[in-house]
């Protein structure tokens, strides 16, 4: 006779090894389900990432409207949009599978395969002329007149080549410049002042958000951390102190000086001036605009041993307005340099120069069309450097769009 104890004994060793298969069935069920969640998943980001290769070759219809494919046929459906940040474009790719979805965000710019210029400089039937260790290494389009060794007072050409590329004629006008090369936009942001922005840390603003433009009244900007899709806003003089913290926002003002020491990336527009003090550095990819409102001058200076890593571009159809570049001593450009009006180069530039005029400025004199010391190297630009879409003539096997960083 079996004892009532042995039973329930045995049952409640049923008991146990039916929980136990029971939770080795449900372990399984929900392994198989993540996995399938996983390989979704990875096919996802796989199929985003696809696509957003996709849609860097029709940026150019992106700019018209949003495109939406399912790029394998596979029930994924991407969306590609544009959207302008300054000298440069925001890219998002948007990947949805049920109720699953990926997005990536790139900040991308113009890359023009097997351009070689390092000058471009409009004919107005004068001699380039050279002094000390003035040197152009790339090709170049110069005036009639050609480029010659210059000298003055006890300073004249050191070198024995300060042409290192080949030589063309240019013409009495720079190329025809793409007028909307620096756009945003404004219209549909969120307006908000700094004593809206208390917090200490980073302020980021995701560019899947409405653009935040900060209305600022001080002239000082002092202890600000600011970062992303943020437009930094001003009706007067702005001075940014060193102690600020600035990553892929737009500064706009009429006049922007940089303190000693500063290093953030940033775009400028301005009106009037935009200086960088001694030891600034404008990180990759950074650049200056100056617009055609307000002023009669309009000059852009980067003092000793300053950077800027992106472009430079000074224009006004007004003959009449004075615009002006000036690169000092030990001071660098990596990228592009335009100006429809004079540059004085006594720095680097490494990239490509497109101006009216050079002029150099001394304690006696001022000389036209003249370079000291000045180096512009075509050739030492990196293959993989991202510049902006500068003209309106564009030749699409030239012309190429690529990411320069997520964002």
């Amino acid at each position: 006779m079996i004892k009532a104890s042995s039973i329930a004994y045995a049952i409640f060793i049923c008991v146990i090894i039916g929980v136990f298969c029971y939770s080795l069935l449900v372990m399984s069920g929900h392994a198989k389900i993540h996995q399938t969640m996983l390989f979704t998943y990875v096919e996802l980001i796989s199929n985003n990432t696809s696509a957003q290769e996709y849609f860097l070759g029709k940026v150019k219809e992106l700019k018209q409207e949003d495109i939406t494919i399912d790029l394998f046929d596979n029930g994924i459906v991407s969306l590609g949009s544009i959207k302008p940040w300054g000298f440069y474009d925001v890219l998002t790719t948007k990947s949805i599978f049920k109720k699953d979805t990926i997005i990536q965000v790139a900040l991308i710019g113009q890359k023009r395969n097997k351009d070689t210029i390092a000058l471009y400089l409009t004919d107005n039937n004068k001699a380039l002329f050279m002094v000390e260790k003035a040197k152009i290494t790339g090709d170049v389009f110069l005036p009639k007149a050609g480029i010659k060794a210059g000298y003055i007072t006890a300073s004249s050409y050191r070198k024995d080549n300060f042409l290192l590329g080949s030589k063309k004629n240019s013409r009495t006008k720079l190329p025809n410049m793409n007028t909307s090369v620096f756009t945003y936009e404004p219209d549909e942001a969120v307006r908000v002042t700094f004593e809206d922005i208390t917090s200490t840390s980073m302020y980021y603003n995701s560019y899947a958000n409405k653009t935040i433009v900060i209305e600022v009244d001080e002239i000082t900007i002092r202890n600000k951390k600011l970062s992303g899709n943020i437009i930094l806003e001003s009706r007067d003089s702005i001075y940014i102190k060193k102690n600020n913290e600035f990553e892929d926002i737009i500064i706009k003002a009429p006049k922007v000086v940089f303190e000693k020491g500063f290093k953030g990336n940033v775009q400028v527009i301005a009106e009037d001036i935009v200086e960088l003090e001694e030891n600034v550095v404008l990180m990759y990819p950074s650049g200056i605009m100056m617009s055609e409102k307000r002023s009669n001058e309009k000059e852009v200076i980067l003092k000793k041993d300053s950077k800027i890593l992106g472009a430079i571009v000074v224009y006004d159809k007004d003959n009449n307005v004075d615009k002006k570049i000036t690169i000092d001593e030990k001071a660098e450009v990596v990228g592009t340099v335009f100006c429809n009006g004079k540059v004085q180069l006594k720095g680097t530039v490494f990239g490509t120069v497109y101006t009216n005029n050079f002029y150099l400025k001394t304690e006696g004199s001022i000389y036209d069309n003249y370079i000291m010391n000045g180096i512009i190297d075509r050739k030492s630009l990196p293959d993989f450097f991202i510049g902006i879409s500068l003209f309106q003539t564009q030749v699409e096997q030239l012309e190429t769009y690529a990411i320069i960083k997520s964002i």
